[in-house]
Protein backbone atom coordinates (compact mmCIF):
# COMPACT_ATOMS: atom_id res chain seq x y z
CA UNK A 1 0.00 0.00 0.00
CA UNK A 2 2.65 2.28 1.10
CA UNK A 3 4.53 1.74 -2.68
CA UNK A 4 1.43 2.60 -4.32
CA UNK A 5 1.06 5.68 -2.11
CA UNK A 6 4.33 6.50 -3.39
CA UNK A 7 4.29 5.84 -7.00
CA UNK A 8 0.94 7.28 -7.08
CA UNK A 9 2.80 10.63 -5.49
CA UNK A 10 5.35 10.72 -7.80
CA UNK A 11 3.28 10.68 -10.58
CA UNK A 12 1.14 13.43 -9.08
CA UNK A 13 4.31 15.58 -8.58
CA UNK A 14 5.92 14.74 -11.88
CA UNK A 15 2.42 16.41 -13.77
CA UNK A 16 2.04 18.93 -10.98
CA UNK A 17 5.68 20.05 -12.62
CA UNK A 18 4.74 19.52 -16.08
CA UNK A 19 1.68 21.45 -15.98
CA UNK A 20 3.81 24.78 -14.44
CA UNK A 21 6.35 24.65 -17.57
CA UNK A 22 3.28 25.30 -20.02
CA UNK A 23 3.31 28.80 -20.57
CA UNK A 24 1.56 29.56 -24.31
CA UNK A 25 -1.98 29.89 -24.91
CA UNK A 26 -2.88 29.37 -28.31
CA UNK A 27 -6.43 31.32 -29.78
CA UNK A 28 -7.97 30.25 -32.80
CA UNK A 29 -10.75 32.78 -34.17
CA UNK A 30 -12.50 30.84 -36.82
CA UNK A 31 -14.66 33.39 -37.61
CA UNK A 32 -13.82 34.51 -41.07
CA UNK A 33 -14.84 38.37 -39.88
CA UNK A 34 -13.53 39.13 -37.01
CA UNK A 35 -15.74 41.84 -35.01
CA UNK A 36 -13.38 43.69 -31.62
CA UNK A 37 -14.48 43.51 -27.88
CA UNK A 38 -15.08 46.96 -28.41
CA UNK A 39 -17.24 49.50 -30.64
CA UNK A 40 -15.78 51.95 -32.75
CA UNK A 41 -16.36 55.65 -31.88
CA UNK A 42 -15.97 55.62 -28.28
CA UNK A 43 -13.93 58.92 -27.72
CA UNK A 44 -10.89 58.20 -24.96
CA UNK A 45 -9.65 61.33 -23.48
CA UNK A 46 -6.20 59.60 -22.39
CA UNK A 47 -4.22 57.62 -24.91
CA UNK A 48 -3.62 53.62 -25.02
CA UNK A 49 -0.57 52.61 -23.22
CA UNK A 50 2.27 51.53 -25.35
CA UNK A 51 1.37 47.55 -27.30
CA UNK A 52 2.65 44.45 -25.27
CA UNK A 53 5.01 42.68 -27.13
CA UNK A 54 3.39 38.66 -27.83
CA UNK A 55 4.79 35.59 -28.33
CA UNK A 56 3.29 34.15 -31.22
CA UNK A 57 2.80 30.51 -30.78
CA UNK A 58 3.13 28.13 -34.26
CA UNK A 59 0.36 28.57 -36.89
CA UNK A 60 -2.95 26.22 -36.45
CA UNK A 61 -2.42 25.27 -40.56
CA UNK A 62 -2.82 27.23 -43.75
CA UNK A 63 -4.26 29.92 -44.13
CA UNK A 64 -4.23 31.20 -40.67
CA UNK A 65 -3.19 34.87 -39.46
CA UNK A 66 -1.88 35.71 -36.60
CA UNK A 67 -4.04 39.17 -35.37
CA UNK A 68 -1.97 40.80 -32.51
CA UNK A 69 -2.79 41.99 -29.53
CA UNK A 70 -4.53 45.39 -28.96
CA UNK A 71 -6.10 47.94 -26.12
CA UNK A 72 -10.01 48.00 -25.83
CA UNK A 73 -11.49 50.31 -23.60
CA UNK A 74 -14.03 49.27 -21.01
CA UNK A 75 -13.72 51.55 -18.36
CA UNK A 76 -10.13 51.29 -18.58
CA UNK A 77 -7.72 50.18 -21.29
CA UNK A 78 -7.69 46.60 -20.98
CA UNK A 79 -5.28 44.52 -23.39
CA UNK A 80 -6.90 42.16 -26.20
CA UNK A 81 -4.87 39.10 -26.82
CA UNK A 82 -3.59 38.09 -30.31
CA UNK A 83 -5.23 35.15 -32.07
CA UNK A 84 -5.22 33.23 -35.08
CA UNK A 85 -7.88 33.82 -37.72
CA UNK A 86 -8.54 32.04 -40.86
CA UNK A 87 -8.40 34.16 -43.68
CA UNK A 88 -11.57 34.68 -45.69
CA UNK A 89 -9.46 34.37 -49.00
CA UNK A 90 -5.55 33.87 -49.57
CA UNK A 91 -5.03 37.03 -50.91
CA UNK A 92 -6.71 39.01 -48.00
CA UNK A 93 -4.48 41.56 -45.88
CA UNK A 94 -5.17 42.45 -42.16
CA UNK A 95 -5.33 46.20 -41.13
CA UNK A 96 -4.07 46.36 -38.09
CA UNK A 97 -6.53 47.41 -35.02
CA UNK A 98 -5.59 50.94 -33.64
CA UNK A 99 -6.44 53.91 -31.78
CA UNK A 100 -6.17 57.39 -33.96
CA UNK A 101 -5.85 60.77 -31.91
CA UNK A 102 -9.46 62.83 -32.91
CA UNK A 103 -9.17 66.28 -31.39
CA UNK A 104 -8.69 66.36 -28.05
CA UNK A 105 -9.09 62.58 -27.49
CA UNK A 106 -8.47 59.24 -28.62
CA UNK A 107 -10.92 56.90 -31.18
CA UNK A 108 -10.35 53.48 -31.19
CA UNK A 109 -10.24 52.12 -35.13
CA UNK A 110 -11.40 48.60 -35.78
CA UNK A 111 -9.13 46.22 -37.84
CA UNK A 112 -9.99 44.74 -41.33
CA UNK A 113 -9.86 42.74 -44.11
CA UNK A 114 -8.62 43.94 -47.37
Amino acid sequence: MLNRLLVVSAALAVAFNLTGCVTERVVIDRRPEYRPVVSEGVIVQQGPPPLIVERVAVSPGPGYHWVPGHWVWSGRYVWNPGHWVLRPRPAAVWVHHHWERRGSGWVFVAGYWR
